[in-house]
């Protein structure tokens, strides 16, 4: 009985969206409304839980994976943060952080160290904002070798250009 009320459903379902797609302006005025015409004529029929549990609970996980298209349900495995002071984590930061939209191909044709500058993060715009009293203000270029280390930091507050091994690094 379940089996042949969802095979119905179904069949109802397909004969919907083919019969809005044969003849859409029966439905709707316009492209947009047209593809939801579906959603919209689905409504007529009840969406009820059925109320029969699962025979085996192992069967739930499969049928589940089953109906997101075999697609892994492992929980997402983010980066751990614990260190954000070291040069490989402020390119980190850079690259896959909270300054991976800033990104771009540095063109200025700037050697650093014996290295070109292939990367640059210009944040030195933020200069202009105010902070409290006793804050440094914020503003900064970090500039990257083609192998995403960190070359050089263009520090706007200070005017000061600090490498790995400055005083100021």
């Amino acid at each position: 009985m379940v089996a042949e009320t969802c095979m119905l459903q179904r069949v109802l379902a397909l004969q919907i969206v083919l019969h809005t797609k044969s003849c859409p302006a029966v439905f709707a005025t316009t492209d947009i409304q047209a593809k939801y015409v579906p959603f919209h004529a689905l409504r007529m029929y009840s969406l009820v839980d059925l109320p029969e549990p699962w025979e085996d609970p192992e069967a739930v996980g499969a049928a589940i994976v089953l109906a997101v298209a075999q697609r892994s349900l492992a929980p997402l495995v983010l980066r751990s943060w614990a260190e954000m002071s070291s040069d490989e984590a402020i390119s980190q930061w850079a690259f896959a952080g909270l300054a991976a939209h800033a990104v771009k191909a540095h063109t200025g044709g700037e050697i650093v160290g014996g290295v070109a500058v292939a990367y640059e993060v210009n944040l030195a715009w933020m200069h202009a904002f105010k902070v409290r009293e006793g804050f440094e203000r914020y503003g900064a270029t970090a500039y990257f070798g083609s192998n995403r280390s960190v070359l050089m930091i263009r520090w706007v507050e200070g005017n000061v250009d600090s490498t790995p091994g400055d005083e100021h690094w």
